[in-house]
């Protein structure tokens, strides 16, 4: 979650898209369930939701490019709250 964050792949709320969700969400059933709607009903909406969401590309975990170049530190600054570092809005 932390790298598509990262890689500006979340709503401004923080979440990925729901057929994103839905590829995670199945992939983690077993260890991770929202507390409502009761499991069974979770389960077959994931029974149709990862399945689409893996045909379009969506995939469970996500491989995040390494930084190349640079000190240590300049590879930690590279991403900052999901934008390049610098590149905050200035005010006018």
């Amino acid at each position: 979650m932390f790298t598509l964050a990262a890689e500006g792949k979340t709503g401004r709320h923080g979440l990925p898209g729901p057929l994103q969700l839905a590829v995670i969400a199945r992939e983690h059933f077993d260890t991770v369930r929202l507390p409502f709607p009761p499991a069974p009903l979770q389960r077959a909406a994931l029974a149709v939701g990862a399945p689409l969401g893996r045909a379009l590309g969506y995939r469970a975990t996500v491989d995040r490019q390494p930084v190349r170049g640079g000190s240590r530190a300049d590879r930690h600054r590279a991403y900052d709250r999901g934008r390049p570092h610098g590149s905050r809005r200035r005010a006018a």
